[in-house]
């Protein structure tokens, strides 16, 4: 600094005649001088000055960074819960579309049998409504009366039951008595001669009059449902299963799962997430991103089973976690 200074005042004193050259080296002197100072200044703040300065800058940097990533967490959860959501709609579609048909026509003999009371006719009926539904193993009628004390118990196909059967204590018969005229869905069960997962869908019969004649009932194979819930992709690691009130098991790879786990209690993503089925099998839909996990549950139409997925979110994050690099 000195010695910068001291060649400027030397430059000053040899060619201070000149008026134009002096102004000029004035001007070096004064730069010179001011550059120094503010060096000086600068090396003389303390680290609380420094800290001071930097920190505020850091903190308001941090917090830009974290509220963005917020922000892209938040909109990957919805995008996600959208996405499962969305899926959950087409499984419960496509199960409808194949198990309310039958349903649906089991409903439609009502009115027939409401007015015939032959039972070659009803047996007839029941034939051609079984043809047209292969997934139905059985359509069935039994009257108000029981079979045992002379009733009738007609069937889709030559069939007789013991003669002490007792249609009446059956919870086929029962629930439909008790819904009526509302269509109702039993608990599914193995069945006893085909050793293949049935449900019941049965639906109270009334005359004219509004008396109680009987119940019309159908078992359905629900064997085929597990085709149906495994033939739907979804996702490279989406799994999805149908499982009853409770959360039991309707379909799944594993044969040895239905109606014998539940989903709640074996499933590693319900584990990992604590899901439990009271607080998702209420009958609203549901959708759980979590721990780059999600599920999703939907009640599938009037029927008592749900259908549940779930699976990795980064199925559908990519795009979203460039962003976040």
């Amino acid at each position: 600094m000195e010695k910068l200074t001291l060649n400027a005042l030397k430059k000053i004193n040899r060619y201070g005649r000149n008026k134009v050259y002096r102004n000029l080296l004035e001007q070096e002197f004064f730069l010179v001088d001011r550059w120094f100072s503010m060096k000086e200044k600068m090396f003389s703040l303390s680290w609380k000055q420094i800290v001071g300065i930097v920190l505020p800058l850091a903190v308001v940097a941090v917090f830009t960074c974290v509220s963005f990533t917020n922000i892209m967490n938040d909109i990957i959860k919805s995008n996600v819960k959208d996405k499962a959501e969305e899926m959950n709609k087409n499984v419960e579609y496509e199960v409808r579309l194949a198990f309310e048909p039958p349903a649906q026509a089991l409903s439609s003999l009502v009115p027939v049998l409401n007015h015939n009371s032959d039972d070659e006719t009803i047996r007839i009926v029941l034939a051609a409504t079984g043809v047209a539904y292969p997934n139905c193993e059985a359509f069935y009628f039994g009257s108000d009366l029981d079979y045992a004390d002379g009733g009738k118990m007609i069937y889709s196909y030559e069939n007789r039951p013991k003669k002490d059967y007792r249609q009446s204590t059956r919870a086929w018969f029962q629930d439909a008595k008790e819904a009526g005229g509302t269509l109702v869905a039993g608990e599914p069960y193995i069945g006893a001669s085909s050793g293949k997962l049935m449900v019941s869908f049965s639906q109270a019969v009334v005359n004219e009059y509004g008396d109680f004649v009987g119940v019309a009932s159908c078992d359905l194979n629900l064997d085929t449902l597990s085709d149906i819930v495994q033939n739907i992709y979804l996702s490279e690691h989406t799994k999805s299963y149908i499982v009853d009130a409770n959360g039991m098991y309707l379909t799944n790879k594993n044969k040895n799962a239905i109606m014998n786990d539940n989903f709640f209690d074996s499933n590693e993503t319900a584990k990992s997430l604590k899901l439990n089925a009271s607080d998702y099998l209420d009958g609203s839909a549901h959708a759980l991103v979590k721990n780059g996990k999600f599920f999703a549950v939907r009640k599938i139409g009037a029927s008592p089973w749900f259908s549940v997925i779930e699976g990795s979110v980064s199925d559908f994050t990519g795009m979203f976690r460039f962003w976040l690099r």
